[in-house]
């Protein structure tokens, strides 16, 4: 063999022996080191998601507690903190003339006890009872109109009946609610 060929092969095998060191000692370790990388990416990748959601979870609550307010605050109003019987009778009035009706045997007793809806609780009621008359049609947009009267109320009975001159007669007994 040639003195060249001899030193292109041990040329060669230094260069094979350097490069694999050169690969063990460097270039594995970094590539071990990426994927550890990776892995503690992959690790972040899924704290960042939960914490994604969890951020859009308390955004959402957010929301829904400012919408919480402004019906508390819609509501409140609808619940006087005192009686008030005098605005509920004019609301009351208001109704009979806007259907054009006349309520008579108006009456208002505060209850003796607390319903039983609020027996625990910090409210309580007035009842109320009228009598009235008219075609059923009036009558009817009354009962629904006082259904959603500006203020919390419960009717509990409607007694109707038919006069000799075709208009229904409606004897409604309920009770206000306010705060105690």
């Amino acid at each position: 063999m040639s003195p060249f060929i001899k030193k292109v092969i041990f040329t060669t095998i230094i260069g094979l022996a350097a490069f694999g060191l050169l690969f063990a000692f460097v270039a594995l370790p970094l590539t071990q080191n990426i994927g550890q990388h990776k892995r503690t990416l992959d690790k972040k990748s899924l704290e960042y998601s939960s914490l994604q959601e969890r951020y859009e979870t308390l955004k959402r609550t957010h929301e829904n507690a400012a919408q919480t307010e402004a019906i508390y605050n819609k509501v409140t109003g609808l619940w006087p903190d005192g009686k008030e019987v005098s605005n509920f009778i004019v609301s009351l009035e208001n109704l009979a003339i806007s259907q054009s009706l006349t309520f008579d045997n108006v009456s208002i007793v505060e209850s003796a006890k607390a319903s039983p809806k609020t027996a625990d609780s910090k409210v309580a009621g007035v009842q109320f009872s009228f009598n009235t008359s008219g075609s059923f049609s009036v009558m009817l947009e009354t009962l629904r109109k006082l259904e959603k009267f500006e203020r919390f109320n419960n009717v509990s009975s409607v007694d109707l009946a038919t006069k000799s001159d075709g208009t229904i007669s409606a004897k409604v007994n309920g009770e206000i609610y306010y705060g105690k």
